[in-house]
């Protein structure tokens, strides 16, 4: 359990959940999800849904890209 939400195995994520655990609002969420970005099942109610594996995967490529730090690319003298 993280910060009150169950991120177990198998478990779907709420929007609002899904947004807690990458540190973005929900409608971000929502929007990476209606362009693809996330993968989302509407649940009873028509409330959107994402696989907490899938949302791990996005985090983590998140997390990896801010340790990273800027992408600086060198090419015959040039700064990208």
């Amino acid at each position: 359990m993280v910060d009150g939400c169950d991120f177990g195995p198998g478990r779907t994520l709420t929007s609002g959940e899904a947004a807690r655990m990458l540190s973005v609002r929900r409608n971000t969420v929502v929007r990476w999800g209606n362009r693809g970005k996330l993968a989302s099942d509407r649940a009873q109610g028509g409330i959107h849904r994402y696989g907490r594996e899938q949302v791990e995967h996005l985090w983590y490529g998140r997390a990896a890209a801010r340790k990273a730090g800027p992408a600086v690319s060198h090419v015959a003298g040039d700064v990208r």
